[in-house]
């Protein structure tokens, strides 16, 4: 049995603990703060410590110009300064999926047109997915019938956009697997549709913490059709069960603007959809959050000071 095996992760300027991670895991990417130059990765384990241990990739990845190949990856420009920068970025799947792309936010350095843009191209026809010189306060997303889409962005400040691969056999946007810390999702785009949907996304992030999830906007239709159009989330527990957590149905939703804590690393969130369908869909944003017993936190308490140097 395992006891205490914890990587500790220190910023070496803040002299404090950043994250912990405990338990086990499938692969996942930590972004760091280019502005952090150097930092201590510590491990600690007891004298039962009997499982295969971990493997660490670290590696710098520059702002843009970058080709991206995974099933679900973020994707995020920003420059602190007014300087020009064009970027360039591909994004590669296998040919039996299609990319969905989510935009939390886009801002440019100016309001000229013509300098400043977001654009995406399908690689295989060469033709314009979206093109947009506009700031955007509020979620956006694109759902494409593609697996390989181009990237061209000129004199940005700030564009984050996650984008998400589904099997092509599925509705554009309907579902797939996440491995990030945090993200936005949505609904495909219903429209006129009128054919049952049955849309799962898996979320999973590094044990021990647990995922919060808001909507920002949620609106499955008339509550007459709650047996029929709805959103289920499920609780993955370890061995495999899925345990229902929460199901939502209906318009304004009342706890749609509120934080739902889900006390599990894995989490499962299934959208279902009627012919009958007469609402416009949801739009959520998911976190990590830290549930450390009063103990744990008192234990970590004493790495928040780095070890000395040798």
């Amino acid at each position: 049995m395992i006891k205490t095996v914890c990587m500790i992760m220190f910023f070496e300027r803040k002299l404090k603990l950043s994250t912990y991670y405990c338990g086990n895991s499938t692969g996942f990417k930590l972004p760091i703060d280019d502005s952090e130059k150097s930092i201590i990765l510590s491990f600690h384990s007891d004298e039962f410590f009997e499982y295969p241990g971990f493997n660490i990739t670290i590696q710098h990845q520059q702002t843009c110009n970058n080709s991206y190949t995974k099933l679900n990856d973020h994707i995020d420009y920003y420059r602190g300064t007014f300087e020009e920068v064009q970027c360039v970025d591909d994004i590669r799947v296998p040919d039996d999926y299609k990319i969905s792309f989510y935009m939390q936010s886009i801002f440019f350095n100016t309001y000229n047109c013509s300098t400043s843009f977001l654009k995406f191209i399908d690689l295989h026809t060469n033709q314009t997915l979206l093109e947009t010189c506009q700031d955007r306060f509020t979620y956006s997303s694109l759902h494409t019938n593609t697996s390989a889409v181009r990237i061209y962005v000129d004199h940005f400040s700030y564009i984050k956009i996650e984008y998400i691969a589904v099997n092509r056999s599925l509705p554009a946007g309907c579902g797939g697997e996440i491995y990030n810390n945090d993200g936005v999702l949505s609904s495909p785009y219903y429209d006129n549709d009128r054919n049952f949907s049955n849309c799962r996304w898996d979320i999973k992030v590094p044990s021990p913490n647990y995922i919060r999830i808001y909507f920002s906007s949620f609106d499955m239709g008339s509550k007459v059709n709650c047996p029929l159009d709805n959103v289920t989330i499920y609780k993955i527990l370890p061995n495999g069960y899925e345990e229902v957590f929460l199901t939502l149905c209906g318009q304004n939703w009342a706890g749609a603007w509120d934080a739902v804590k889900i006390p599990s690393s894995h989490i499962a969130i299934v959208s279902k959809k009627s012919p009958n369908f007469d609402g416009s869909g949801w739009t959520l944003n998911f976190y990590t959050y830290d549930e450390r017993s009063k103990f744990e936190k008192k234990l970590f308490n004493l790495f928040e000071t780095p070890p000395a140097t040798p």
